[in-house]
């Protein structure tokens, strides 16, 4: 985006920097996931559980929201703070990690649609830890917008993007 090869973006989270225009156009909710034969799968699961749970997540970014701080944020509030979390900087590393048994992780559901549904992954329904983020339509701010990139901006502007509604084009 910042060298002008595509006129355009969808990215999580705003981006709040002075030389990209930035509007929330939907957001989209994160999932607990874990192995289908994770031992909490099909549980109750208690605040002991998930501080003795085995998390992979991306780390967190300082100053701005993150993935990592989500995740931090989450579990602060019930009291799980000394968590283990191994810093992985890759979705389709984690889900991996996730699927081979190592441990719990939070992800956009769109990224794990195909998972689920193929019960190659299982989500874990923990009521404090739902969540969604924000989705950004991006552009430069002093960049070129042809017809077509504005009629799609004034479009997304119109309509919110649910991301995360099960049975959507996503």
């Amino acid at each position: 985006m910042r060298r002008g090869e595509v006129i355009l973006g969808l990215r999580y989270h705003p981006d709040e920097r002075g030389e990209l225009v930035s509007r929330v156009v939907g957001v989209e909710p994160m999932r607990v996931i874990c192995s289908p034969e994770h031992p909490l799968v099909g549980k109750r699961v208690s605040k002991r559980h998930l501080a003795n749970a085995k998390w992979v997540g991306f780390p967190a970014v300082r100053g701005r929201e993150s993935f990592g701080r989500l995740l931090e944020r989450l579990l602060a509030p019930i009291g799980v703070d000394d968590v283990k979390i191994t810093l992985i900087d890759s979705l389709t590393a984690q889900k991996r990690l996730v699927q081979a048994g190592f441990g719990l992780a939070l992800v956009p559901e769109s990224s794990v649609r195909d998972e689920l549904k193929l019960g190659s992954l299982k989500e874990l329904e923990i009521p404090a830890m739902r969540a969604s983020i924000p989705v950004a339509l991006i552009h430069r701010r002093n960049g070129y917008l042809n017809p077509a990139a504005r009629a799609l901006i004034a479009l997304m502007s119109e309509k919110s993007l649910r991301l995360g509604e099960r049975g959507s084009a996503g």
